[in-house]
């Protein structure tokens, strides 16, 4: 997951909107990342997307089940 997150800046913040979860720094979001990939282990990301606002930047996926 750290690979994942190696282009974070320390103090991010990401939002899952749809489960309702923000997390505020590099380390909370490799927690994130490895608690999301240890539910939905079934799961591949297909698709992804990035939105760059400049400080700001919105990630797109599709969750696919294997």
């Amino acid at each position: 997951m750290e690979s994942a997150a190696k282009n974070a800046a320390e103090d991010m913040t990401y939002r899952d909107r749809a489960r309702g979860i923000e997390v505020n720094n590099r380390q909370d979001f490799i927690n994130y990342l490895e608690g999301w990939a240890k539910a939905f282990s079934d799961t591949r990301i297909a698709d992804p997307a990035y939105i760059d606002g400049g400080d700001k930047v919105a990630a797109m996926f599709t969750a696919l089940y294997k």
